[in-house]
């Protein structure tokens, strides 16, 4: 039991860690990239363009990816397991008809 809660748990605290820092890097590009009211449009024109900026539009947009590949995976290997699992279940069900 422990050996299959092991790499639950690290995938899940991977999640975790990956969302917290999409956040942080949100809150932070709000704060200091994006501006409130008509001035801010003078503001991001020049704050957009600046190199931590850039850094967290790139950390929030390879977070984004790792959640959607994540979501992806996960669903994709449910499917397969469903699959393998069904196919399974039939052959025994197939051999226990065929040596009864």
């Amino acid at each position: 039991m422990k050996i299959v809660l092991k790499p639950i748990l690290k995938t899940l605290l991977t999640i975790v860690f990956s969302v917290v820092i999409h956040i942080i890097c949100v809150k932070i590009y709000n704060y200091h990239c994006i501006g409130d009211g008509w001035f801010s449009i003078i503001q991001t024109i020049l704050n957009v363009p600046s190199p931590h900026c850039r850094m967290l539009l790139d950390i929030m947009k390879y977070t984004s990816d790792f959640y959607i590949l994540f979501w992806t995976t996960l669903f994709s290997s449910f499917i397969l397991n469903y699959k393998m699992v069904r196919k399974w279940l039939t052959n025994i069900n197939y051999n226990y008809k065929t040596y009864k």
